[in-house]
């Protein structure tokens, strides 16, 4: 079994995201899945402070959390690659194996507990880029073998969203049809309803993702790998030149004051307006622009020491090695506590915007001192062992998936 060199700095991200893609579902699950934006809308749409809260939450998490799990993603995908080369293990094979162990996890969660599932992309995304996985770059980096590749999915990332919001705003030109009855979870009381309504999102958001969505995830993918292969996560000295010039800071106020457009614009669209293609094309819109965003703010956090000094980031640093249970558990405790199907019992309170993001703020610190309790106790998570043993069965000649 192989166990990556664990870095501070990307446990800690890993943990703020998983936080984040929990928010936006669970934000949007009383008016899933048929609604434009994931993260459904403000309610009561004539209070200020729902407004106000729902357009914080859109800024910081909308279009920017599943961007820094996937990042993070091709992070470790790289580490655990160095490792198994430095142990003299199988890397292509033993990879494939696990992303296809990781694609079985994803297409459980995404029938049977949440459409809205990250994990069946990030493996097939994981399977794809494993082939780079042992690229041998040159000793300058502009000429090396991945960030080649990486700047052709980059060009594909481009015109894919261009393409894609161009064909979504030119929608909103045309007249919007009357809409048909709306069917949400939130409307269900019948397992049967409920699994029919989940498993043919699911299968559209598998489409959407593997289409013109991939190119994205397998840009943002590498993106990851060439972090861990130039150390940008654990050295400063990338950090300490972007904000050493004026382009730095032009951009990351850019940037900001487009990501607040997008989420001020957004808001308000869907409080007073019924056009959902023009929506639409704002949330879409929000994705690159975010992607942008978040990359300066990278560079803002990493221009710091490396050190974790806070008790609080030390806890998430812990956390992580049990990011991927605290991922599943608690997207299961959403759809059991909020879907009317199992009960209900947070349905009223999560049609309330404040009121759902202080439960799922709760919920989610629930789950962080849970992790430090069993880290504490010497257990480790149960599924990243599974996913581990990967390595040891193709160190052994066992058939690979």
């Amino acid at each position: 079994m192989v166990q990556s060199t664990r870095d501070q700095r990307a446990d800690i991200l890993r943990v703020l995201a998983v936080f984040g893609v929990f928010v936006v579902n669970g934000m949007g699950y009383s008016f899933a899945p048929e609604h434009v934006v994931p993260m459904g809308m403000p309610h009561p749409g004539d209070s200020s402070a729902s407004v106000v809260l729902y357009a914080l939450l859109f800024f910081f998490f909308q279009g920017k959390a599943w961007p820094l799990l996937c990042f993070l993603f091709g992070y470790s995908l790289q580490s655990i690659a160095k490792q198994s080369m430095k142990n003299q293990l199988p890397v292509t094979s033993a990879l494939r194996r696990r992303y296809g162990k990781l694609l079985i996890l994803g297409v459980l969660h995404g029938v049977f507990v949440y459409f809205g599932d990250v994990l069946t992309i990030y493996a097939i995304c994981g399977w794809i880029a494993t082939r780079w996985a042992t690229s041998q770059g040159q000793k300058r980096i502009k000429i090396s073998g991945l960030l080649r590749i990486w700047k052709k999915w980059a060009v594909a990332t481009i015109i894919t969203q261009f393409l894609v919001i161009l064909l979504v705003f030119l929608a909103s030109l045309q007249e919007t049809p009357a809409s048909e009855t709306k069917r949400l979870f939130a409307e269900f009381s019948l397992w049967r309803d409920f699994f029919q309504l989940n498993i043919e999102y699911y299968g559209y958001i598998v489409l959407a993702s593997t289409s013109f969505m991939l190119p994205v995830y397998i840009w943002l993918t590498i993106s990851g790998m060439l972090a861990y292969r130039l150390r940008l996560l654990s050295k400063r000295a990338f950090a300490v030149k972007f904000w050493s010039h004026a382009p730095g800071l032009v951009q990351t106020f850019l940037s900001t004051c487009l990501t607040l457009s997008i989420a001020i614009f957004a808001t308000r669209l869907q409080v007073v307006a019924s056009d959902v293609n023009l929506v639409g094309s704002f949330v879409l819109l929000s994705i690159p622009v975010g992607i942008w965003w978040l990359f300066c703010c990278l560079a803002w956090y990493m221009r710091e020491s490396s050190s974790v000094v806070s008790p609080l980031l030390a806890q998430f640093a812990i956390a992580a090695k049990y990011s991927l249970t605290m991922y599943l558990g608690l997207s299961i405790f959403l759809v059991i506590c909020v879907n009317p199907v199992f009960g209900g019992w947070l349905t009223d309170i999560f049609k309330h915007t404040i009121a759902a993001f202080i439960s799922l703020l709760c919920l989610w610190l629930g789950a962080l001192k849970l992790a430090v309790w069993a880290h504490q106790r010497g257990w480790r998570d149960p599924l990243s062992i599974w996913l581990g043993k990967s390595h040891a069965a193709a160190g052994h000649g066992k058939n690979l998936l």
